[in-house]
């Protein structure tokens, strides 16, 4: 499973912890936080220097809050589902409340998959069974649409269906010039009248 592939399947299955999620799905997810919560410190560290307003720090902050509550329960689901892949319920994952029981879970989501078959439902690695109920996609919705976009785009040169695009007025001059806004340009030199 790619990388966007798993981090749209963590979000379309939500809460949902029934079925068995590949160590792809779980190492992908984990790595996706982990990098946003390294970007938003870092992001709240320069916000933070002493020449700037802690006001941005703290709003950073507040964003970073809001994106763990976001996705407390994703993480939680994709876990509970690695754990039903390796054979474990996922009340396993209460360890993490004990000293060292979080290294425990970390074995466990280090473990390759049942083969075949197991009480939580059939193996994601299997081709053909379902994937917890539903068929395996090869990406979410939304990844397909993009890509057949961007395929439209590169084949024509312009989107179809973009009214925006025949409204708007030519562009004049390159990039850097200022806009006119409708006052008259005098040309350059020292004769100005």
């Amino acid at each position: 499973m790619g990388f966007f592939t798993a981090i749209g399947h963590g979000f379309a299955h939500y809460a949902d912890f029934k079925g068995r999620a590949r160590r792809s799905e779980y190492w992908c997810w984990t790595l996706c936080v982990t990098l946003v919560t390294i970007l938003t410190l870092y992001a709240a560290a320069a916000a933070a220097q002493p020449k700037s307003g802690t006001v941005l720090s703290g709003l950073i902050g507040l964003g970073l809050l809001a994106f763990y509550l976001a996705i407390l329960l994703p993480s939680l689901a994709v876990t509970v589902r690695r754990l039903h892949d390796s054979g474990k319920s996922g009340w396993w994952y209460l360890l993490t409340f004990l000293p060292f029981g979080g290294f425990v879970v970390l074995i466990f989501t280090l473990l390759d998959s049942e083969p075949g078959p197991n009480r939580f439902g059939p193996s994601p690695k299997t081709p053909g069974s379902s994937y917890g109920g539903r068929q395996p996609q090869g990406a979410p919705d939304w990844v397909e649409r993009a890509g057949a976009r961007a395929a439209e785009i590169a084949q024509t040169g312009h989107p179809a269906g973009n009214t925006l695009s025949s409204r708007r007025p030519p562009v004049s001059g390159g990039f850097g010039q200022r806009p006119t806004f409708g006052r008259r340009q005098t040309p350059p030199g020292p004769a100005r009248a």
